[in-house]
């Protein structure tokens, strides 16, 4: 088996690195990037901290288990509420551990990317998960690309996506958000500028939407949509539940449904709680925000709006999305007069 992964790193532009630092500040977190390209076509794939070049074998090589549960998003697509709906079904609903931290219950192999964690601490962060019983719910915003190679062969993953603009704004405000981030910046300059461009942490909205859209008819995945979640939370709480080939009784499921509403988790969800310490920005927002579709347009003005749509046109002709439904959720020439 050859175990030489898909990608190699890259060194961003000069002038990209420029735009990187002069909004995030020389002491964030997130100042330092690196793109992932494709080995072969040199296509690019994601772009992360460059602490990830010292660890990134330990995802790649992960070993994954028959009974894990994988939920894997691009960034602010649905994936906390998401993960915990996922955890509850296969721990049987337990509401009153919502409001315990959600990455003690369920791991994010990100965060030491994300967190800039040195090797050492990486591999001490794997083991632990290593060590976790079964079943483990274990969340990522990495690509295919970059997550072990039989994950899908192996076990049952679910991936989300949503309308790039919604996303995009979601992401403006947790870059606003972290305070270990330093970001403080217009909104234009990060739509068009950062996120757009993939001068953002995890930067790579259409290459992440690729990765599963090629593999959507793979048995062990169920791919759908924020959009769709959002008008029948219960319709897809069981379709995940049959697709991790769980079973709850109705009361469960009822009570599961009630404590995932919008403003209920809002409310009791653990990244919204003091337990968090002092890692938000206080006036800011909270980590849990909207959750509602089309808020895009209080952050877009027209010009940008129409630049997305082409933008995202082109994307879907790439990928090969022509589906319309899908389109819909995308609200294209959907900008208020």
């Amino acid at each position: 088996m050859d175990d030489t992964p898909p990608y190699i790193f890259e060194e961003l532009a000069d002038t990209d690195k420029s735009l990187v630092i002069q909004n995030f500040g020389s002491e964030s977190l997130c100042n330092d990037l690196v793109r992932l390209v494709d080995r072969a076509s040199k296509r690019h794939i994601t772009t992360l901290n460059r602490s990830y070049k010292q660890h990134h074998h330990l995802v790649y090589n992960m070993k994954v288990r028959e009974d894990d549960v994988w939920v894997v998003t691009y960034p602010k697509c649905g994936t906390t509420w998401t993960q915990e709906m996922t955890w509850n079904i296969m721990n049987g609903v337990k509401i009153d551990k919502i409001s315990e931290k959600l990455f003690d219950r369920s791991p994010f192999i990100d965060l030491p990317m994300i967190e800039n964690q040195t090797l050492e601490e990486a591999q001490e962060f794997f083991s632990k998960i290593e060590a976790m019983p079964s079943p483990r719910t274990i969340k990522s915003h990495y690509p295919f690309e970059l997550l072990p190679p039989y994950l899908l062969d192996t076990c049952k993953v679910i991936f989300v996506c949503r309308n790039v603009k919604d996303a995009c704004v979601s992401y403006f405000h947790h870059n606003r958000l972290f305070k270990s981030f330093c970001f403080d910046s217009r909104f234009e300059i990060f739509s068009q500028e950062l996120y757009r461009k993939s001068n953002v942490l995890q930067g790579g909205y259409f290459e992440m939407l690729e990765s599963g859209w090629k593999r959507k008819n793979h048995p062990n995945l169920l791919f759908f949509w924020y959009e769709e979640m959002k008008k029948d939370q219960r319709h897809w709480m069981i379709r995940i539940m049959k697709h991790i080939g769980y079973d709850l009784e109705k009361e469960k499921i009822n009570e599961l449904c009630g404590a995932l509403k919008f403003d209920n988790y809002q409310k009791t969800c653990s990244m919204n709680q003091d337990i968090m310490g002092d890692r938000f920005n206080a006036d800011r927002g909270k980590f849990i925000r909207k959750g509602i579709i089309g808020d895009w347009v209080n952050h877009f003005n027209k010009d940008i709006a129409d630049d997305w749509d082409l933008w995202i046109k082109e994307n879907f002709l790439t990928i090969g999305i022509d589906d319309l439904r899908v389109k819909d959720f995308f609200q294209l020439n959907c900008f208020p007069c």
